[in-house]
């Protein structure tokens, strides 16, 4: 996990809702913004479907994809979009999380053990309020 790009979270503008039907409303859509072909970038997204309570807020949802595209997991909920369809609303902060000290000492398949995946932590960048809220109450 080497990556340098910021995460950016997205959700679709009003032109982007009529393309991305397929999305459940409030989706977080997730992206390194790194083009794919000459107009569509590659997006991971969560649309919680299922219900899941660790999943009712936004937030959650965005490093929830987030999670996925860092570690390239096989999932369907990821996609090529137009980034003229989306709108920004901010970004996941990742972050390795140290090992306690001390742990040095002890032999790499214990340490392995112990060590944790990145820390995500959404940070919404305050733009786009008005296509995140359109989105947020239903998509309309």
């Amino acid at each position: 996990m080497n990556f340098i790009e910021p995460l950016r979270v997205y959700v679709p503008n009003a032109e982007g809702r009529k393309h991305l039907g397929y999305l459940s409303a409030g989706s977080a859509i997730v992206s390194t913004g790194q083009p794919i072909s000459s107009d569509t970038i590659l997006c991971h997204y969560e649309g919680n479907v299922y219900g899941a309570e660790n999943l009712s807020a936004f937030g959650d949802r965005a490093c929830n994809a987030a999670g996925r595209l860092l570690e390239n997991y096989p999932t369907i909920a990821k996609g090529a979009m137009n980034p003229s369809w989306l709108s920004e609303v901010g970004e996941v902060d990742y972050r390795e999380e140290p090992l306690p000290p001390g742990y040095e000492h002890y032999p790499k398949h214990l340490i392995q053990r112990f060590q944790r995946g990145p820390r995500l932590t959404f940070i919404a960048s305050g733009k786009n309020r008005a296509d995140l809220a359109a989105w947020l109450d239903g998509g309309e």
